[in-house]
């Protein structure tokens, strides 16, 4: 949201220009609910990667502190990451996904609790709840 790639269509514009046959797009999760994107304007085919996350939906007024201090677990928030995840699904998208929660607050938990909750958390919004 705050570089110049503001969304998903200029992501998508910027793939399609390059000309790459095995060019493609890296969706975040957080990235993506702060662009004010909807959901259906992902091109899911271009999608090569995707890190999951949440927030709320208000977001914090100072975006960098929040996106490197404050995301939430998938699922655990407004970024609709179920729905994400189908519309990725049924347009085709094969692509690996990945947790990536910055929070000072996951970071000062036990590592073996902050991996069993974020795998939870990516089970969950896989098997769309």
């Amino acid at each position: 949201p705050w570089t110049q790639i503001r969304d998903c269509a200029t992501a998508a514009e910027i793939v399609a220009c390059a000309g790459a046959p095995n060019g493609g797009v890296m969706l975040d999760a957080w990235h993506r609910l702060r662009s004010g994107a909807p959901i259906t304007a992902i091109d899911a085919p271009r999608v090569r990667g995707i890190q999951i996350c949440d927030a709320p939906a208000a977001a914090e007024p100072d975006a960098v502190e929040e996106t490197l201090h404050r995301r939430r677990l998938p699922g655990d928030g407004d970024a609709e990451v179920p729905a994400l995840l189908r519309h990725l699904a049924a347009g085709g998208c094969t692509a690996p996904i990945g947790v990536e929660v910055f929070s000072d607050a996951l970071a000062a938990e036990p590592l073996r609790e902050v991996v069993r909750r974020c795998a939870d958390a990516a089970r969950a919004c896989l098997a769309g709840k």
